[in-house]
């Protein structure tokens, strides 16, 4: 599994903080952080806060040592929560992976979206996006593993958070084809080159293709995709 340069200021950077800068390592140690009870606006706050906290604890650990490297207890003391608040919030290790992976993805679509992607061909943008995601998530090889095999784990409980990752991809794909929201056959295509781009990328993870060749696999592939549906769509 290679790695590949990151592309242009891409969202990778920012994705896991850096663990230095959230380390509060108060007296009452990691149990002290969750035993104060406050008003509701605060603890709301507070609960995103720590939802953060806990995802970066596992973004890092993935990024050193993979998926198994993610060990729930690891990563509640790493983020200062107990371990019984942890699985109150990801209630398995493939729930919190899938979780980074879903923010991952919806980071990228957004940060992508400033500025639009450009060009006249809707298959180009879309191609571009699809190429420009995939190089920044080969950039953290590693991490990019662990949450993809969490991604495609049997477990019923990861439905929702799935259809959420899933749902991120194809609206950006949506977005780079239409410029804004497309017809119900946008969102098939959408889906269908959600399945392709995972696939592609599972195909590097497991050492099928190289970093480059899973980028020009995709390409062709999505290319192929785009012009079929094109002809049995007269508004394409």
């Amino acid at each position: 599994m290679d790695s590949v340069t990151a592309p242009d200021a891409g969202p990778h950077t920012n994705l896991g903080a850096d663990p230095g800068s959230d380390a509060r390592r108060g007296p009452g140690g990691p149990a002290s952080r969750d035993s104060n009870p406050r008003h509701d606006g605060a603890v709301n706050g507070a609960q995103a806060e720590r939802r953060q906290r806990i995802l970066d604890a596992a973004i890092v650990l993935a990024r050193t040592g993979g998926y198994d490297a993610v060990q729930m207890r690891e990563v509640a003391a790493s983020a200062e929560v107990a371990l019984g608040t942890l699985y109150r919030y990801f209630p398995s290790k493939e729930h919190l992976l899938v979780s980074v992976l879903h923010d991952r993805v919806q980071a990228m679509t957004v940060f992508r979206a400033q500025p639009p992607l450009v060009g006249d061909d809707p298959h180009d943008r879309v191609v571009e996006l699809l190429r420009w995601a995939t190089r920044a998530l080969q950039t953290e090889p590693l991490l990019t593993a662990a949450t993809l095999q969490a991604f495609v784990s049997p477990e019923p409980s990861l439905a929702e958070v799935v259809r959420a990752t899933r749902d991120a991809t194809t609206g950006a794909i949506v977005q780079a084809l239409r410029g804004g929201p497309g017809s119900a056959a946008d969102a098939n295509v959408a889906r269908y080159l959600q399945y392709l781009w995972m696939s592609c990328l599972t195909s590097w993870i497991n050492g099928a293709s190289t970093a480059v060749e899973a980028l020009d696999e995709l390409e062709e592939a999505a290319r192929m995709l785009l012009a079929g549906a094109s002809t049995r769509d007269p508004d394409a």
